[in-house]
């Protein structure tokens, strides 16, 4: 097959897609398969202006110059009979409707920007100009047939949209980045003393890893983290959160602690040092109250770390029976209570017999099994010629 793999700008800020484009690109290039990238250059980005109009600079670079340079391979396509459009995300919809007459795959990540859009996560406002490009988004995607969903209830999200549309869908999970791995004790001990004090790390931690995107909930862990305080008074352990430097808000939350002196937040850790954090925890805590698949709890059950996370899809999907869970925190909810009830539960699982521990961590690695790389990246081979065959 030829891939012509379209992903998003050189220019764009996430790290995930970028990481995701090239670990489809190299899996389907060591299966026999040309790919060809292609995504919006930085031209008027470049332009020496402020951060806020340099936005607007860059919706020229794609949406007026890029559909210029997308013609080439159209023509491309009616020359290699077997050539693929692949989408590396559903965002990328407005681009979709141009090789409707070509074969074409999509994945989709997640429907969080488009529900706010639709006021369905009240605590995500979005503007009108927002919505606007939400709506562009999905009138682009609503045209794609072939689509493949990081979990189960993505995909169960997808076809709500697309309802009385005749659409392939199938659920690959995302793979386990093989850099991600357990790490010694005393190697994960020196490696992470890069980043902290060496005493804290000694004594056990809890750990969080995520940004401070208002689904990842890091203001209802601060939360829970003080109400697991005043649980166990001096027993208590440390918190580590290793993800982006902290917001203004999550600063201002921070610093209403009673317990600050125990909270950590660390940023521009590399795959080594993540694996050494997850490797050496006593329990990772992932609140969050919405993930398109959720890296992190598959991440830190790879590295032998126990899990508590949200008993909700798709966390619970990925987590199984491997996890340990507590309540989605809802907007109108007691936050005090959904707290305390949850420090309870944390306190429960540091206390749990080794036995008990090794139990939960074997339960991990088995689950785990089901992220295996190389094998999501046979499956989207396969999908992928399927894709080709229907055409």
């Amino acid at each position: 097959m030829n891939i012509i793999l379209i992903t998003h700008p050189t220019f764009s800020r996430s790290r995930s897609m970028p990481k995701f484009a090239q670990l489809i690109k190299d899996g389907m290039f060591r299966r026999g398969h040309n790919v060809i990238v292609v995504s919006p250059k930085p031209f008027f980005y470049n332009l020496p202006f402020p951060r806020k109009v340099k936005k607007w600079f860059g919706y020229i670079d794609q949406f007026i110059i890029f559909p210029f340079r997308l013609n080439k391979y159209k023509k491309y396509a009616t020359v290699h009979k077997d050539t693929l459009f692949v989408f590396v995300d559903q965002a990328l919809g407005p681009w979709i409707p141009k090789f409707i007459d070509y074969p074409q795959v999509i994945h989709v990540h997640d429907f969080l920007a488009l529900r706010s859009a639709e006021n369905i996560h009240e605590d995500n406002k979005v503007s009108l100009t927002g919505k606007i490009y939400q709506w562009y988004i999905k009138w682009g995607f609503s045209k794609g047939k072939n689509f493949i969903c990081v979990s189960n209830n993505t995909r169960h999200e997808l076809e709500d949209i697309m309802k009385g549309k005749q659409i392939v869908t199938k659920t690959i999970y995302n793979g386990l980045d093989p850099e991600i791995k357990p790490i010694e004790r005393q190697e994960a001990l020196m490696c992470c003393a890069k980043y902290i004090d060496l005493n804290i790390l000694k004594q056990g931690f809890l750990l969080h890893v995520g940004g401070n995107q208002w689904y990842k909930n890091r203001l209802g862990l601060i939360e829970i983290y003080d109400e697991y305080c005043q649980l166990t008074a001096r027993e208590s352990l440390p918190i580590i959160m290793v993800g982006i430097e902290p917001s203004e808000s999550i600063i201002s939350r921070y610093n209403s602690s009673k317990f600050k002196s125990n909270i950590f937040f660390i940023s521009g850790v590399d795959n080594k040092g993540l694996s050494s954090f997850y490797s050496l925890a006593k329990l990772f805590i992932f609140p969050s109250k919405y993930e398109g698949f959720g890296w992190p709890v598959a991440e830190a059950m790879k590295c032998g770390c126990p899990v508590l996370t949200t008993n909700e899809p798709p966390m619970n999907e990925v987590g199984a029976k491997a996890a340990f869970y507590i309540p989605l925190f809802k907007t109108n909810g007691d936050e005090k209570e959904w707290a305390k009830e949850s420090a309870a539960k944390v306190k429960e699982i540091i206390e749990l017999k080794t036995p008990e521990i090794e139990k939960n961590i074997n339960m991990g690695f088995e689950q785990i099994k089901l992220f295996d790389i190389e094998t999501i990246l046979d499956s989207y081979q396969d999908f992928y010629q399927n894709a080709m065959n229907l055409k």
